[in-house]
C-alpha cells in the first residue's frame, strides 16, 4: 500500500510579486502588475492571460505562445490549451472562506478523476 504525504504551505499572496502574460487582449505582452494587465483583458472577448511568479517565466511563456490554461475575463471560464497532463499524477486545490476562515482542500487522481482526499 502506498502512502500519501501532505505538506502544508502558507503563501502570502498579497506580498508575492507576479508577472502577467497577455496573449490575446488589447495589447499582448508581459506586464509586471495586475492593474496594467487588467486594462488589456477585462471586457475583451476571448482574452487569454496568465500570471507567473518570475519575469523570466512570463517572458518565456509569452515567446512560446499560448498553451495550457489561461483565464477569459469576459466569460469567467477556463480556456484549455494544448498542455499535457503527466500521468500518474494528482491535482491538489485549496480554498479559504474569509481571512481567517474555514479551509478546504482536496486531492484528485488525474487519471480517473477519483477523489483521493478531502479535508
Amino acid at each position: 500500500m502506498s502512502s500519501i504525504s501532505i505538506v502544508y504551505l502558507r503563501i502570502d499572496m498579497a506580498t508575492k510579486k507576479k508577472y502577467y502574460v497577455v496573449w490575446s487582449g488589447i495589447k499582448p505582452g508581459v506586464y509586471d502588475n495586475w492593474e496594467d494587465c487588467k486594462k488589456q483583458v477585462v471586457g475583451v472577448n476571448a482574452s487569454k492571460y496568465k500570471s507567473y511568479p518570475t519575469q523570466m517565466e512570463a517572458e518565456n511563456a509569452f515567446k512560446a505562445g499560448f498553451s495550457g490554461t489561461a483565464t477569459n475575463t469576459k466569460s469567467k471560464k477556463t480556456i484549455k490549451g494544448s498542455a499535457k497532463i503527466l500521468l500518474p499524477s494528482i491535482s491538489v486545490d485549496a480554498a479559504c472562506s474569509g481571512n481567517p476562515g474555514l479551509m478546504e482542500y482536496r486531492g484528485v487522481n488525474n487519471q480517473d478523476g477519483s477523489e483521493i482526499f478531502k479535508k
